[in-house]
């Protein structure tokens, strides 16, 4: 819908650098700061699924890096 000219949203730079940079969306200061994230992972332990599991671990490392920047 921001793309398309029909609303107002928001992105991380890195995933709307380019539709910036193609003149799609503008970029403004809405007058507020964003807080930090707040990262969850969960899955069901049974039935067993090792697919589910290393997901989670991922999500979990993934967090953890970021918390450290």
């Amino acid at each position: 819908m921001v793309a398309s000219g029909i609303g107002v949203g928001m992105f991380p730079r890195q995933l709307g650098k380019s539709l910036i940079e193609e003149g799609r969306i503008v970029e403004f200061d809405p007058g507020w700061t964003l807080g930090p994230l707040i990262f969850t992972a969960s899955h069901l332990g049974d039935p067993r699924s090792k697919l589910c599991a290393q997901a989670a671990e991922l999500a979990v490392k993934v967090a953890t890096e970021s918390i450290r920047k």
